[in-house]
């Protein structure tokens, strides 16, 4: 695929790296926190269309993206973000394919990870709320209306997975 050929690199201290991979639209997409994908110039998130490395749009300015997942036909992207394109989006944002929706969620906090599973999208990390809504650190969103799991949990959520 030539990714290891090339390589990531960025100007951040700490090194360069890739922290999710999804397949959205059949191509890969890879953020993290970097600047270079092999000779292109990027923002912390490049596409692969199965021959070249691709910029998404403006890119995200971000420390780090922690978590994407692919769901409803969009590209969910959580973690450090700061903006995504042009538009200030803290923690979170989306990608349709041709542009960036950055006023879906609202957190007090990072969001860690997601994932798909039975038409849901679930959100894990270290937050209490979603849109004023008190989760405390885990909800799932049904693609309507967000809701928690009891009192949540103690601490934070790095990972999940289905059983």
């Amino acid at each position: 695929m030539g990714f290891c050929r090339s390589g990531v690199s960025s100007g951040f201290s700490g090194g360069s790296w890739i922290k999710t991979f999804t397949v959205y639209n059949n191509e890969l997409y890879a953020s993290g926190n970097f600047s270079r994908c092999g000779n292109l110039e990027v923002s912390n998130i490049a596409r692969w269309d199965n021959n070249i490395w691709q910029t998404v749009d403006d890119g995200i300015s971000s420390k780090l993206t922690y978590a994407s997942a692919y769901y409803k036909n969009e590209l969910h992207l959580s973690g450090e973000i700061n903006s995504a394109g042009t538009n200030n989006t803290p923690y979170y944002t989306i990608w349709d394919g041709t542009k960036w929706n950055f006023n879906k969620f609202t957190f007090d906090g990072s969001p860690y990870c997601s994932f798909s599973f039975n038409n849901n999208l679930y959100i894990g990390g270290i937050f209490h709320t979603i849109n004023g809504k008190l989760v405390n650190g885990i909800c799932k969103w049904d693609g309507t209306s967000i809701g928690g799991f009891s009192s949540g949990v103690q601490g934070y959520v790095s990972s999940i997975l289905p059983k």
